[in-house]
């Protein structure tokens, strides 16, 4: 007993494995009847295997019930198209009732035409009256649906761009009313100093309107006030005269104290060369005496004795 599968013991379970094997049957009903006498291919019976079964023949079916409503259709166009040719026939037997030839020859031309082609044909007829093209082709009609496209995705655009404006206005206005809303919450509560700082301001105010006039200087319109006024000609010739005169003796006292521009800044320092300058200068004296006496003595005539 090995072999057998666990027995089933919960109502749901069984239900399940029924349904499971009706799905199978049913399955297996569809293969035959496409198949027909040959032999069903063999395959996995599992799960994922059942639904896309299933899934097919659902397809299937409902690719045959339209499939077969078409084929109603068209035997029911057929059956019309009949009645009617009998009908132009019958005219024909009848030449006051005949129709005019431009009518007849269309008529033919439809009976003819393949079920593709006169639904074709009636789309083109139809957007071409919804266009208003007076003689459409199939050039013209693509010509005004592709200016019809490219006005269509300006519209789009200009409404996606509608769009942003005004999802940004949107934004805006909630902003604006919470700003509104907060002005509105907002309650101001003066410091308990505020009394106080007044005063001190006024104070203030009062002391500096006080100290203005001195703080200004003199008006000029009072007669201590001191004008500007624009120099002269003589003034500044008289100005150029002391300028000159001042360079002058700037040049003066540059000749007169470049003998002192070796002169160390060191008071000790100098103090030694004045010394040796001095010393020097003595010398220099001395010798000066010495020549001169001897000159005198030289050119001094000694007397007789």
């Amino acid at each position: 007993m090995a072999h057998l599968g666990p027995a089933i013991f919960s109502p749901s379970v069984a239900r399940i494995a029924a349904s499971t094997a009706k799905d199978w049957k049913y399955v297996d009903e569809w293969l035959s009847s496409k198949f027909g006498a040959r032999s069903l291919p063999t395959f996995e019976r599992n799960p994922a295997t059942l639904q896309a079964l299933l899934a097919l023949a659902s397809v299937n079916e409902a690719a045959d019930e339209e499939k077969n409503l078409v084929a109603r259709a068209d035997a029911l166009a057929a059956r019309e198209l009949q009645s009617h040719h009998d009908n132009v026939t019958g005219t024909r037997a009848h030449p006051a009732r005949r129709t005019p030839l431009k009518t007849e020859l269309l008529l033919v031309l439809q009976d003819w035409l393949p079920r593709d082609a006169c639904s074709t044909l009636c789309a083109l007829a139809t957007l071409a009256a919804e266009l208003g093209v007076a003689h459409p082709t199939p050039e013209s009609l693509s010509n005004v649906l592709a200016e019809f496209r490219a006005e269509e995705l300006d519209v789009d655009m200009m409404r996606e761009r509608l769009r942003v404006i005004l999802a940004c206005l949107d934004h805006e206005h909630a902003q604006a009313d919470l700003h509104l809303e907060t002005l509105r919450n907002w309650t101001y509560t003066p410091s308990h100093d505020l009394a106080r700082h007044n005063i001190e301001l006024q104070r203030s105010m009062k002391a500096l309107s006080a100290r203005m006039p001195d703080l200004a200087g003199p008006s000029l319109d009072s007669p201590t006030a001191r004008r500007p006024r624009h120099p002269t000609i003589s003034e500044v010739a008289a100005e150029e005269l002391a300028y000159l005169d001042l360079l002058a003796q700037k040049k003066d006292m540059d000749s007169r104290t470049a003998d002192f521009a070796g002169i160390s800044t060191d008071a000790s320092a100098a103090r030694s060369d004045l010394e040796r300058l001095r010393s020097r200068l003595g010398a220099t004296v001395r010798q000066r005496d010495a020549v001169f006496e001897g000159l005198v003595e030289r050119e001094t005539p000694q007397k007789r004795r």
